[in-house]
């Protein structure tokens, strides 16, 4: 049986038998209980695997547990040296945006800090203290290197890995004994006489003790825990011990341990979970990737990059198969988790001034700050304007006790719930701007006054977008909050840019006698035709005009490349948008196809390239129009007939030159003004409207957003907002 155990069989148990030479064989095999003990360690492994291999189902979504190993996707540890800014200008100026422009300040500090390779961290004979902010992956982590620590190929380094959580071991502070604790787990996964275990293993080296966090420590126990476990790792440093944390809470000295933090996930390691965890559903992961990488999506993926608000995410998308639109109840959700659910489920003790606020007070605060802050444009604020603005909620309600201190309630919600967090000393920002405008929003969404200041002054503006969405969705009706925005659609189409479109896309669609469209689809398809071959065709003009300053065919003016610019942002509009502007998904998919039709023609009209693609694109266009009967057969055969002519010329001219390309382009275009009888539409007289049109776009869009959005719209009031929409106003100038 010996023989056997020395084999190599007994795994963890291998380095403990080959460290215990100074007892003879003969010793060993004539004690009975040292042959239980190393039977009974043998069934560890197994015990521990089932124990720690699994991740427990979150908040009921999903009855069954998770394979660790299935969605483990491998951290990024970065070198922790505790250092903050400590300048507000520093912090502003080193703010980070996203892709989609959204400032991030999760873990500004650590900008700069040097990344750190798991496996080359492991092999270190040093001791290490894990860190990072709530739900970073912390305890996963730990669980992943015990489970990895089995799997070790060199089996006479391989240790004997065993997870302690330390809210149970720092319960009561009489008892805090960590040898103790080690022979207890022991025991409880059936190792017998794991008292003589313990003291052997510890004093040859044998364990790789992981201690998970020390944050979830009853505060009152929290520095004596503290001093035992550095004591303890001291007289037993031939152990590797490694210790996990929330950054926040990690104040206490531990010289003896390397400090690491677990930084927040990026792009490619949220597509890689996501792609673990629908491993058996492959579309479902990239349709998730592909969705979350939308701009609508843009404040939701910014919640991405925390595991534990990856992983609530992929449960829901299990669940239903998409994103909620109603992204107010989904961010709701997240934020429960972080302020109350999180805790809840790990046991987590609440400190007297937390527990006297009360859960839903806490949230009503936090809200009042997230408005007043967001409403003031700042992202970080300092200590005292928040401490401040505690103070006053504080004091102005007579069912919380007076005897709170502010700063106790910041130093808890910093330290125990990660909501907020502190990126430089005496400075404080919410841990995303997610959650800031969603609180903000929850503050003011029944106070219509408010909401109607609100949007009156800033619905145009980029930053108040997610705002006014989750708006929206917060309100149990939402036909007076849509019915307002619809009229600030006619505010900003009163700019003479816009006004001239809509006057000649209205036209358009009056002529068109199709039947299978509404009036308000026969309206948007004119203004994308209208709207595109009118931006190109100031495109070509601003060529001409300029054509000392054409030195290659891809070179132009700063005017025209700022009307590029706006074709690509229509195009991106009515392209990627229409799943809101439409609800029917047939009719989606036919305006998709015409609408990659029509920016077809205009990105070949858009300038001097491909004069054949010029004639091929037209042509599959007129066609489409004509199929939806949105030409008649007559300007149809005339397009087509003109267009033949077109390209009849280009096989008797070399068209080499580019005045010569540029006539050709320009005459294409005639060719689609003349037929659709629009008027030449001239933006490059004063392009300084361009903006204007995009801003017209983008309060259009915020509108059929924040409907997709609502809980409730009545059929009567959409129908009338749809009727106005896309429509020239009378009274505009």
């Amino acid at each position: 049986m010996i023989g056997d155990l020395l084999s190599g069989s007994a795994v963890p148990a291998f380095k403990l038998l080959a460290s215990l030479g100074k007892r003879t064989l003969e010793q060993i095999r004539n004690s009975k209980e040292k042959v239980e003990t190393y039977e009974s360690l043998m069934k560890y492994p197994d015990e521990y695997r089932k124990k720690y291999s699994q991740i427990s189902s979150l908040y009921t979504l999903r009855k069954e547990s998770i394979e660790l190993e299935h969605i483990y996707t491998e951290v990024k540890l970065l070198n922790y040296s505790g250092q903050t800014f400590i300048g507000y200008e520093y912090i502003t100026n080193e703010l980070e945006y996203d892709i989609y422009g959204r400032p991030t300040v999760s873990q500004l500090n650590l900008k700069n800090a040097d990344e750190i390779d798991r496996l080359s961290l492991l092999d270190e004979d040093t001791n290490i203290a894990i860190l990072g902010s709530v739900g970073s992956g912390k305890s996963t982590f730990l669980k992943k290197v015990g489970l990895d620590e089995l799997k070790r190929n060199n089996q006479a380094e391989r240790l004997i890995p065993i997870f302690i959580e330390l809210k149970d071991f720092g319960r009561e502070e009489n008892h805090i004994n960590l040898k103790n604790y080690l022979v207890k787990t022991l025991t409880d996964f059936g190792v017998l006489h794991s008292n003589e275990l313990v003291q052997d293993a510890l004093r040859s080296g044998s364990f790789l003790i992981l201690l998970d966090g020390l944050d979830e420590v009853p505060r009152v126990n929290r520095n004596s825990v503290s001093k035992h476990i550095k004591k303890f790792s001291n007289k037993y440093s031939k152990n590797r011990f490694i210790l996990s944390c929330r950054t926040a809470v990690f104040n206490t000295p531990f010289p003896n341990f390397k400090r690491v933090v677990i930084a927040d996930f990026d792009g490619d390691k949220v597509n890689g979970f996501i792609e673990n965890w629908f491993r058996d559903k492959r579309h479902d992961a990239s349709e998730l990737i592909r969705k979350l990488g939308t701009p609508q999506n843009a404040a939701l993926k910014e919640l991405s990059h925390n595991p534990l608000l990856l992983t609530f995410i992929c449960l829901v998308y299990e669940k239903r198969s998409l994103i909620p639109p109603n992204r107010s109840s989904l961010y709701g959700k997240a934020l429960d988790i972080i302020l109350d659910e999180w805790a809840a489920e790990n046991e987590q003790e609440k400190s007297y001034c937390l527990e006297n606020l009360k859960i839903h007070r806490e949230r009503l605060m936090l809200a009042k700050i997230a408005y007043n802050e967001f409403k003031n444009g700042k992202l970080i604020f300092s200590k005292q304007v928040i401490l401040n603005q505690i103070d006053s909620f504080l004091s102005s309600n007579s069912n919380i006790p007076k005897n709170i201190d502010p700063s106790d309630v910041l130093d808890e919600i910093v330290k125990q719930q990660g909501i907020l967090l502190s990126p430089s000393i005496n400075y404080y920002a919410f841990s995303h701007l997610t959650f800031q405008e969603y609180l903000a929003a929850r503050h003011i969404c029944n106070k219509s006054s408010e909401v109607s200041d609100c949007l009156r002054e800033n619905f145009h503006i980029k930053r108040w977008r997610e705002f006014f969405i989750l708006i929206s969705g917060l309100l149990d009706e939402s036909d007076d909050f849509l019915q307002q925005l619809e009229e600030y659609t006619r505010t900003a189409s009163k700019s003479p840019l816009v006004f001239n479109l809509l006057t000649q896309s209205n036209n358009l669609a009056k002529s068109c006698n199709s039947s299978q469209y509404s009036d308000f689809h026969k309206r948007l398809i004119a203004f994308i035709i209208v709207g595109s071959l009118a931006i190109v065709r100031s495109h070509v003009i601003v060529i001409a005009k300029d054509i000392e300053q054409v030195l290659e065919e891809n070179i132009y003016h700063e005017k025209s490349s700022e009307i590029l610019v706006t074709l690509t942002m229509l195009s991106d509009f009515f392209r990627d948008k229409m799943d809101f502007i439409i609800d029917d998904h047939q009719r989606i998919e036919n305006l998709k196809r015409l609408t990659s039709k029509v920016m077809s023609v205009a990105w070949n009209l858009s300038g001097p390239f491909s004069f054949r693609n010029d004639i091929s694109s037209s042509y599959q266009l007129a066609k489409e129009l004509k199929n939806i009967n949105f030409l008649n057969r007559e300007v149809y055969q005339r397009i087509k007939i003109q267009l033949k002519q077109a390209e009849l010329k280009i096989g008797s001219n070399s068209l080499n030159t580019t005045d010569s390309k540029q006539t050709f382009v320009r005459n294409v275009q005639e060719i689609w003004f003349r037929n659709l009888e629009i008027q030449t539409i001239q933006i490059n007289d004063d392009y300084r409207y361009i903006d204007d049109l995009c801003k017209y776009l983008n309060v259009v869009l915020l509108l059929f957003e924040c409907k997709s959005a609502s809980n409730s719209v009545s059929t009567i009031t959409w129908k009338t907002i749809k009727s106005k929409l896309f429509l020239v106003d009378s009274d505009s100038v």
